[in-house]
Order: C-alpha cells, then structure tokens, then sequence
C-alpha cells in the first residue's frame, strides 16, 4: 500500500457518523498496513456506532464515546495510541443543533 496512511496510527473524529463510518470501514477494508484506528463520536444526531458495521470486531479499531472538546481526553487518546494521522470529520449535521452551540459556546483550554 502506498499513500499517507501507510503504517498510520489514524484517529478519526465524528467516525460513527454518515461520512466518517463510511471512512473508517473503507480504511480498515483496504489498508492493511493501518496499525490502528480510534474513532472519537459524542453520538449525537447522525453519530450511530451500529454505523461502524464490521470496523467495531477489528482488533485495529477502537471506539470511544466522548466529545472532541475533551482536550485531556484527546492528549491521552494520542499519547496511548502514537496518533500520526487525524481525520476531522466531526460536525453538527443539523442547523437547529448548530444553532445551540453557537448560543452556548463553550471554549476549550488549547
């Protein structure tokens, strides 16, 4: 296999969802060279783990259900799993959800 993810640690975020299980499969089918995949989802509106299908018995896969604004969360998430590849697929699908966020922000320490 060839291109970037060869020998990749991926983390991928808003995996569970319509785009991002659709992508986690598709890697873990056609990459066998991927070490490992941890998909991030906080499993709201889109966010499915059943999405996952055949990823979720995948010894490389690991899901974890939590928010991407829990920057202690992700440090460790990327220090127990070297993390040298980042897929950012996580958003809010729906206007209405979007509009809350907006209303009540919440900012995260860097």
């Amino acid at each position: 296999m060839s291109g970037p993810h060869r020998s990749a640690q991926v983390f991928v975020t808003g995996g569970a969802g319509f785009i991002g299980s659709c992508y986690v499969r598709q890697l873990l089918a056609d990459s066998p060279d991927v070490r490992a995949v941890v998909t991030l989802d906080a499993l709201t509106d889109a966010g499915r783990r059943e999405s996952l299908g055949p990823a979720l018995d995948d010894p490389r896969h690991g899901f974890v259900h939590d928010d991407i604004c829990d920057a202690p969360l992700a440090r460790s998430l990327f220090d127990d799993y070297d993390i040298d590849t980042v897929v950012h697929l996580a958003a809010e699908s729906h206007v209405e959800t979007g509009r809350w966020y907006l209303a009540n922000p919440r900012y995260v320490e860097p």
